[in-house]
């Protein structure tokens, strides 16, 4: 595996929702990038365990066959993507959403969440190995402000979001818990390009199948390259896991049932 040395420069996108551009640095392959300075971690790029290949299997076959997928989906930032949520979902009031809950995915398909939250648990085993102060300080600070109730399991996650084929913009994760990190498993065929390029460290992570890449979304700037599908039947699926920072607002989910009840005889 690959440690590499990264420094840091000041970078801000040129416009609102900047496209990701190629780039010639490409790793693509496992490594670790810390920072030159501090030696701090920064990103890992990891190759899921061959153990968790069956599980990975099942997650790819549910959400190419059995999942539905509306054709279009807008996040609330204005970036556009097809996605579906799973885990907590936070309150929202443009949304009538007055309390914490299951996201609707979760109800729909118990079987992809449960197998994602496996997946989840397995992989936070690898980020361990690589750097468990890291993971140690993520998980400490989320359950210190969030209710076990709207955990995923021990993974120090609250929710996640399945992307489909989709080449986000330059963005950071602006909901998230700051200071908390994001997990991201990808499962892609016959895609070219579709690589992770973190502007600001002059780094493109390749984004290969299978691959579990950790980074703190919610401070470092990330975009997703654009990409090339060779055969109609080609995907590009990234599962990414994070901790919401709304969720801090909610009480236990009995708490929550009786605001969505107080509210609903008011």
């Amino acid at each position: 595996m690959r440690n590499i040395s990264v420094a840091k420069t000041n970078w801000m996108p040129q416009t609102k929702h900047e496209h990701a551009r190629s780039t010639a640095n490409l790793i693509d392959e496992p490594c670790v990038l810390r920072d030159s300075k501090t030696n701090e971690l920064i990103a890992a790029q990891l190759k899921l365990r061959s153990q968790s290949d069956d599980l990975a299997k099942i997650v790819e076959r549910l959400i190419k066959f059995d999942l539905d997928v509306p054709m279009d989906t807008a996040r609330l930032s204005g970036i556009e993507s097809r996605n579906r949520v799973f885990g907590t979902v936070e309150p929202n009031k443009l949304r009538r959403r007055v309390a914490c809950s299951a996201a609707r995915l979760d109800k729909e398909n118990p079987m992809l969440l449960a197998a994602l939250t496996e997946l989840a648990n397995q992989g936070i085993e690898q980020w361990r190995e690589i750097d468990d102060a890291t993971f140690t300080a993520h998980k400490n600070l989320v359950e210190t402000k969030i209710h076990p109730d709207w955990l995923l399991g021990e993974t120090g996650f609250t929710s996640g979001v399945i992307n489909f084929t989709a080449a986000l913009p330059y963005h950071k994760d602006s909901g998230n818990i700051p200071g908390s990190w994001s997990m991201m498993l990808a499962l892609r065929s016959n895609v070219e390009g579709g690589h992770l390029h973190l502007p600001e460290y002059d780094v493109t992570l390749g984004i290969f199948d299978r691959s579990i890449t950790f980074f703190n979304g919610q401070a470092v700037w990330h975009g997703v390259t654009p990409f090339h599908l060779n055969k109609k039947t080609a995907h590009r699926f990234t599962i990414v896991f994070y901790a919401k920072n709304k969720i801090a607002q909610c009480g236990c989910k009995a708490d929550e049932l009786k605001r969505v009840q107080q509210e609903a005889s008011q």
